[in-house]
C-alpha cells in the first residue's frame, strides 16, 4: 500500500514539473530591455545614451527612465519630457 502511495506522489511530481516546464514564457517587450550604462536606446524617436547617475545627474538634457539615467545622444534635437516626477529626477 505504501508503495502505491510513493508512485502515486511521484507521478504528481513529474506530471507538475511537466506542466511548468511547458508554460510558455511571454517574450519580453524591447521596450522593457533597458540596456546597461553606456548603451543607447530610443525614447519617443529620440536617441538617448545610458549614463552613471553619478556622473550625468545634471546633465542637460538628460531624462530619468525606470531608475537609468538617459542623456540625449544628439544635442540638436530637444530633449523628451521627464518620464518620472522632477522631486524624484533630483534624488
Amino acid at each position: 500500500m505504501e508503495k502505491w502511495i510513493l508512485l502515486f506522489v511521484a507521478l504528481a511530481v513529474v506530471i507538475v514539473y511537466a506542466i511548468i516546464l511547458s508554460w510558455p514564457i511571454p517574450p519580453v517587450h524591447p521596450a522593457e530591455q533597458i540596456p546597461t550604462v553606456g548603451g543607447t536606446y530610443v525614447i519617443d524617436g529620440r536617441v538617448y545614451l545610458v549614463c552613471d547617475a553619478n556622473q550625468h545627474s545634471g546633465a542637460a538634457g538628460a531624462t530619468v527612465y525606470r531608475g537609468k539615467v538617459f542623456m540625449l545622444f544628439d544635442p540638436n534635437k530637444p530633449p523628451a519630457p521627464p518620464l518620472r516626477s522632477p522631486e524624484k529626477i533630483q534624488e
